[in-house]
């Protein structure tokens, strides 16, 4: 599970996941990675419905996806507040 208190900023955070995911499909920019984002975005997943805290873990893996896949932003989503609207 992910706390209540980050729980918003990690759906937000895993969209951010899936726009690079799109950018990085429709840029052609690297071959491969596209699937390999999705795997780890698959995995995140899973950390929802654990019935132990993962909220660490979750951040570890989004810090892992920030610097292989060159968006920053994807961890700032759950660090920084959750805009009202998005």
């Amino acid at each position: 599970m992910i706390t209540p208190n980050k729980a918003a900023n990690a759906i937000y955070a895993f969209q951010g996941i899936l726009l690079r995911a799109r950018f990085l499909d429709a840029t052609d920019e690297k071959a491969g990675w596209v699937s390999s984002l999705l795997d780890y975005a698959e995995n995140l997943t899973r950390l929802f419905v654990s019935p132990t805290d993962e909220t660490a873990r979750y951040r570890s893996i989004l810090t892992e996806i920030a610097g292989r896949y060159d968006c920053a932003f994807v961890l700032n989503r759950f660090d920084e507040p959750v805009p009202a609207v998005w």
